[in-house]
């Protein structure tokens, strides 16, 4: 077992990181920035080491800093949680090059599922459907707009070393296509590092369903069932729910199926997700994989009974997978609700300031709340707005959305706006309650949501 791991993330994450430390007599040694200096979870942690000002560039994304720190209290691991350096390939050769085990798949997973088209051409090749789109990133801008009409707009434009739903934009017509995409170009480079970019065709009414995995570095994967993350406002996630609902189960065993048998083939050894899009038709099409934990892996852990975190440091150290696919049950329904702080108002702007009052549900063996928040708490504009999730697991579907109503209404925040009004409205729209629904669903009934 490991002795020491660097948590090198924040908030939400890093407290649930430091529980599965201290469950599995790991010390975790914890990094926090000058605006993160009041979080709770500090006091769980065996050592903690301010890490620099509130910028995420003067902390959490300092290299220097990190290493420094795991050479002075002699980590043996490092944690990346999700975001940061999760996937970062570069630093991850770092920490091999210094002989720190980086908790995750082996380097050559984050490099070439970190690189969305190397993904899907790995996918593809393992005849997983892909969203027709671009086989390149080296493609000139003539060839871009030439595959663009071959398969037809709308489209969407995606950063290659892009995530997070970040670095994405959907694209109508040529005009737009010739206007945007060097502008794309530099955000991709701005947000990544990487400034390049390829196309894909913009699959309209699409659902969005992902399945979690595990590995172990002799060749044995298994899944955790899927997840429904539909529930989308620019790309990014807000409400997750599992098992899927409203879904043609036959497909739903066949993607499943599919999926296994490709990570089987490349022997992939550590936690991760495939995410996949669904048409109209039920047809199911890969569009990437994430090498990481997720924000909405715990609505796959009350499912199951299974701790994720801790099976990806089991899986880190070289244990053999415990679990055979058939010991994985799923019981129940279970939705987790992001809460954001951000001004639905005014164009979902991040909300900051002192919260000056807060009061959540209490945990118990249907709710948990995973948040790092508390009354007299700063929110500072330099990190994600995702102040809490609240997850709730019940019996049957019906079940889990009344819970969950009553969760959200019971939930007072005071001194700086959130998502809940949108996330309550959303509870009460029959689109929502009958499971007719899909990743469009938030345009289409967002002013409605927003006028109570």
């Amino acid at each position: 077992m490991f002795k020491k791991i660097l948590i090198a993330n924040r908030g939400e994450i890093a407290s649930k990181i430091v529980n599965s430390c201290l469950k599995l007599n790991i010390k975790p040694i914890c990094i926090y920035s000058k605006a993160d200096s009041d979080l709770n979870y500090l006091n769980s942690a065996y050592q903690t080491i301010c890490i620099g000002n509130s910028n995420i560039q003067q902390s959490y994304l300092n290299e220097k800093k990190i290493f420094d720190i795991l050479e002075k209290y002699q980590c043996d691991a490092i944690h990346p949680g999700y975001g940061f350096f999760s996937e970062n390939y570069l630093f991850a050769i770092k920490c091999k090059e210094r002989k720190v085990n980086f908790i995750g798949p082996d380097l050559i997973f984050i490099k070439n599922m970190g690189d969305k088209l190397v993904a899907r051409q790995t996918m593809q090749n393992l005849n997983i459907p892909v969203i027709p789109g671009s086989i390149s990133d080296n493609l000139s801008d003539s060839q871009i707009y030439k595959l663009a009409q071959d398969i037809g707009f709308p489209i969407l434009i995606k950063a290659a070393a892009g995530g997070g739903g970040k670095g994405i934009k959907k694209i109508s017509s040529m005009y737009e296509l010739k206007e945007s995409i060097n502008k794309c170009r530099f955000e991709a480079k701005q947000l990544f590092g990487n400034s390049k970019v390829y196309i894909e065709k913009f699959i309209q009414k699409a659902k969005h369903i992902e399945l979690q995995v595990l590995g172990d570095k002799y060749g044995s994967v298994i899944h955790f069932n899927e997840r429904d993350c539909s529930i989308q406002r620019n790309n990014q996630k807000i409400i997750e729910e599992t098992p899927a609902f409203n879904i043609d189960k036959a497909k739903l065993i066949s993607l499943k199926n599919s999926a296994i048998n490709a990570l089987k083939h490349i022997k992939y050894d550590n936690i991760g997700t495939l995410e996949f899009l669904l048409d109209k038709k039920n047809n199911y099409y890969f569009i990437e994989a994430n090498t990481r934990i997720q924000v909405e892996h715990a609505i796959t852990e009350m499912t199951t009974g299974q701790n994720l975190v801790d099976l990806q440091i089991r899986s880190s150290l070289g244990e053999h997978l415990r679990l055979s696919q058939n010991q994985i049950k799923q019981k129940g329904h279970c939705i987790e609700c992001r809460i954001n702080s951000e001004d639905s108002k005014n164009n979902f702007v991040p909300s900051t300031g002192l919260i000056k009052y807060v009061k959540f549900p209490v945990n118990n063996r249907d709710i948990k709340v995973h948040t790092f928040v508390h009354s007299y708490l700063p929110i500072s504009p330099y990190y994600d707005s995702m102040i809490a999730k609240i997850v709730v697991h019940k019996k049957d579907r019906s079940s889990a959305l009344k819970t969950m109503q009553f969760c959200l209404n019971s939930i007072s925040v005071k001194g700086i706006s959130t998502s809940l009004k949108i996330q309550r409205n959303i509870f009460t729209n029959n689109n929502f309650i009958f499971g007719v629904y899909n990743c469009d669903f938030l345009n289409i009934h967002l002013n409605t949501l927003l006028k109570y």
